[in-house]
C-alpha cells in the first residue's frame, strides 16, 4: 500500500534516482528539507550536505547530533537505513569556491540534480561586510559550482520574504538591484566593515526565474494583537521554570508611554536585582540579558510596526498543481492549520527543547506562576503607592488641593457628626 502511495506521488517521483546537494542543511529549515527529503522521498540517491567542524564538533559529530534530534524520530523508528543517503561535503559558504576539495567537486558536478541553497546569515541586524559575505558571495559561488552540473535541472535559493522590506506589496517575481551586485562585492572584498558601516544606507530582472512567496497572505491572516493575546494565554497554561519575573506586556501606539514602561518595568528592576546580587556577592547579569532583549526588540520593532502585503498567486497556483496524494504529503494547505494547536507546540517545543525544561516540571511552574503574579501585582501597587507619596510630600499644588478636598468634605453632615462625636 506504501508503494502505491509513492507512485502516485508526482513530487517524490520527481527525485527517483536523483542527488540532491543542499547548503545550510544543519539549520532550522534545512534539518526539516532533510527529513522529509529522506521520509516522504524514497526514490532520492543521495543527499549531499556542505559542511564544516562547528563550536569543536567534526562533521561527523554533528551529523549524529543532528540524527538523534525528536524531528528524526519516525526515521529512526521505520527506516533508519535512509541516513546512508546523507554524504557530508567538507566546505564553507565563505570560502573561495566554497571551501570544496577539487574530488569533491566532480562528483558533485557528475552526480546533483537539485540542488537546495538555504544557507545565508540570519542576522538582521548584521553589518553590510558579513551579509555579502555571506548571503552575495556565497550565492555567486554557490551559481559558479551549479553551472558545472551535468545533470542539474533545478536550482532553488531560498532566503527571507522580507528581501525588499522598503516596498509595501511585494510581488512573486525578480526585482531590480538598485546597485550592480558585483560592485557591492568588489567593495565588500577591499573596505573593511567600519568603512562599509559608513556607506551603508539608511534606509535588471530575469523574468525566466520562477519567484515563490511562501506567505499565507490572504489565506488565513492573524494580527500581532491577536498573536499577542491567544500567545500570552498559551504561555499561562503552559509557564517556563526559570521564569525571572510574571510574564506580562502588550501593544501600545504610544511611543512616550512605551519608553516609560520600558523604564521603569525592563530596566528598574534590572538595576536593582543586579544592585542586590553585588551586595550578596554574585555574578551581575540581568542589565546584560535586558540589553540583548532591548537590542532583539528594537531589530524586531521594524517588522512589528508595519505591514506588508505579500502576492502569492504563484504559490497558490502550485499548490493548485499537485495531486491529491501531494496535497497531503507535501501539504501548502495554511488554512487547514489550526493557530491555538500550533502556537501551543511552538511553546511547548522551545520549553522542551530550546530551554531544556522536562514536561513533568509543568505543575511546578504553573505555581511558580501564581506566585510570581502575586509579587507582579503587589510590586505595581507599591509603585504606585511610591508615586503616589512623591507627589503629595514634594508638591504644594498636591496639598493645597488635599487641603481644599477636606475642607469641602468636613462640612457633609456625615464628617460633621464625626467630629461631634470627638
Amino acid at each position: 500500500m506504501g508503494m502505491l502511495n509513492v507512485e502516485k506521488s508526482e513530487v517524490a517521483d520527481f527525485y527517483n534516482d536523483r542527488s540532491v546537494f543542499i547548503t545550510g542543511g544543519t539549520g532550522f529549515m534545512g534539518k526539516v528539507l532533510v527529513e522529509k527529503l529522506l521520509y516522504s522521498c524514497p526514490g532520492v540517491k543521495k543527499i549531499y550536505l556542505l559542511m564544516r567542524p562547528k563550536r569543536g564538533q567534526s562533521v561527523e559529530a554533528r551529523l549524529d547530533q543532528m540524527y538523534n534530534l525528536p524531528m528524526f524520530l519516525r526515521i529512526r523508528n521505520n527506516k533508519p537505513e535512509v541516513f546512508q543517503k546523507i554524504v557530508p561535503v567538507f566546505g564553507d559558504i565563505c570560502r573561495e569556491e566554497l571551501g570544496i576539495v577539487p574530488e569533491a567537486r566532480q562528483i558533485l558536478e557528475a552526480e546533483v540534480s537539485v540542488v537546495f541553497h538555504l544557507a545565508a546569515t540570519l542576522k538582521l541586524e548584521a553589518n553590510l561586510h558579513d551579509a555579502v559575505s555571506m548571503n552575495t558571495m556565497g550565492t555567486k559561488r554557490m551559481i559558479q559550482l551549479a553551472r558545472g552540473m551535468k545533470r542539474l535541472v533545478a536550482f532553488i535559493h531560498s532566503s527571507t520574504a522580507f528581501c525588499h522590506c522598503d516596498l509595501k506589496v511585494m510581488e512573486e517575481k525578480v526585482y531590480p538591484s538598485p546597485e550592480d551586485p558585483e560592485n557591492i562585492i568588489n567593495l565588500a572584498s577591499w573596505l573593511n566593515v567600519d568603512a562599509m558601516d559608513t556607506i551603508t544606507p539608511n534606509s535588471d530582472p530575469s523574468t525566466a526565474i520562477p519567484v515563490f512567496n511562501l506567505t499565507q497572505c490572504g489565506m488565513k491572516p492573524i494580527t500581532w494583537r491577536e498573536v499577542l493575546d491567544k500567545g500570552k494565554k498559551l504561555g499561562y497554561e503552559n509557564p517556563f521554570s526559570l521564569m525571572l519575573w510574571y510574564p506580562d506586556g502588550t501593544i501600545r501606539t504610544n511611543k512616550f508611554t512605551h519608553q516609560l514602561c520600558i523604564i521603569f518595568t525592563h530596566w528598574l528592576p534590572a538595576y536593582v536585582i543586579d544592585g542586590l546580587l553585588l551586595i550578596f556577592g554574585q555574578k551581575r547579569f540581568m542589565l546584560r540579558v535586558q540589553a540583548k532583549i532591548s537590542q532583539g526588540l528594537e531589530v524586531l520593532q521594524y517588522f512589528t510596526m508595519r505591514e506588508w502585503l505579500f502576492k502569492n498567486t504563484k504559490l497558490v497556483g502550485l499548490r493548485e498543481s499537485l495531486s491529491p496524494y501531494d496535497k497531503k504529503t507535501f501539504s501548502l494547505e495554511f488554512e487547514k492549520v489550526d493557530q491555538i494547536p500550533y502556537m501551543r507546540n511552538c511553546i511547548l517545543g522551545a520549553r522542551h527543547y530550546c530551554m531544556k525544561e522536562d514536561p513533568k516540571t509543568l505543575p511546578r511552574s504553573r505555581r511558580i506562576l501564581k506566585v510570581m503574579y502575586i509579587l507582579h501585582k503587589l510590586m505595581g501597587a507599591l509603585f504606585y503607592v511610591f508615586i503616589g507619596w512623591l507627589i503629595v510630600s514634594n508638591s504644594e499644588t498636591a496639598s493645597l488641593f488635599l487641603n481644599k478636598t477636606k475642607d469641602a468634605v468636613s462640612v457633609l453632615p456625615f464628617f460633621r457628626n464625626i467630629e461631634m462625636l470627638k
